[in-house]
């Protein structure tokens, strides 16, 4: 049977502490017959490069695309795929990590059979295997993020042609972005966005990830959500998102499962809520900034789960 090649691409500023996890884990972890792995690595600040380096010596299937300037994510993701090789683009960011390894390239691959399909949504599942580790904050994350997988599941899980609400794309066919806006900021956004509009589908697929850079205190949290909001809003008018509805949407699903979720997932929930309606508030002060500068003042520093 022949496989289809798969480019996974790697934007790297200042991941020092994960970038050598992540690259052992694509290359030792993922079962996969077609693979390549493409790390951009913006600056010399930290030890990242030096990290990815070792690796690329090592294994022929890691290349390094290096810029001594910060580039910002969608600007060095552009360089990624323009030297892709593959058919297929999955993003998967240092501080991701795909589960399920030995089975999820060939379950993506299987879903791409579809020619329709332009692109797939993962399922977000919970790294933090001990109940001890969480902290509240850190399980509000996790515990939100499911509940909006969940959500698109039962009520949007293929989704084409137009559409108002936040969309999330970890993979899609390369022939369908050649390149993206370099100055998005909500990359994983914009994916979804230009794969509808090419009238293409989204399907929310069973590909499950976990984050490894989970906030776990309330002030990461603030910091990682008013970055985030400021990229969407900035991405707002341009697509026409309805916040409001899918807020709302989301909102009414949680109430109408409450009685499934623990008694901490939902004060984690609130208490995470609380937090990121305070960083909505604050984003508006920042949502004209220059897009560098909120990079570099907003970005989460992620820490490794142990």
């Amino acid at each position: 049977m022949k496989y289809p090649k798969i480019s996974v691409i790697v934007p790297a500023y200042k991941e020092e502490e994960t970038i050598g996890n992540a690259l052992d884990y694509l290359v030792n972890k993922i079962k996969y017959p077609n693979l390549e792995i493409l790390v951009g690595v913006d600056t010399h600040e930290d030890k990242t490069f030096e990290i990815a380096k070792k690796f690329a010596k090592k294994y022929k299937k890691i290349k390094i695309d290096f810029s001594s300037k910060r580039r910002g994510t969608s600007a060095a993701e552009n360089d990624l795929i323009k030297k892709a090789k593959g058919e297929i683009i999955v993003k998967n960011d240092a501080d991701i990590r795909i589960g399920n390894p030995k089975r999820a390239f060939y379950d993506l691959v299987k879903i791409y059979e579809d020619e329709r399909i332009g692109g797939l949504s993962f399922r977000v599942v919970d790294s933090l295997e001990s109940e001890k580790r969480k902290s509240l904050i850190s399980r509000g994350e996790i515990f939100i993020q499911r509940l909006v997988y969940d959500w698109y599941i039962e009520k949007n899980p293929v989704i084409e042609g137009d559409s108002d609400l936040l969309l999330i794309c970890n993979s899609f066919r390369k022939k369908l972005i050649p390149k993206i806006d370099p100055n998005i900021m909500a990359d994983d956004i914009e994916f979804g966005y230009i794969i509808l509009k090419k009238g293409y589908k989204l399907v929310v697929a069973d590909i499950p990830y976990y984050p490894i850079g989970v906030p776990k205190d309330a002030k990461r949290l603030f910091l990682q959500k008013r970055r985030t909001t400021v990229a969407l809003m900035r991405l707002a008018k341009k697509r026409k998102i309805n916040f409001l509805k899918f807020y709302f949407s989301i909102f009414g699903y949680f109430l109408s499962n409450i009685c499934r979720y623990s008694i901490k997932d939902i004060i984690a929930s609130f208490y995470w809520g609380s937090i990121y309606f305070v960083s909505i508030i604050s984003a508006y002060s920042s949502k004209h900034k220059k897009r560098t500068k909120i990079y570099v003042k907003y970005k989460r520093e992620p820490k490794i789960s142990t």
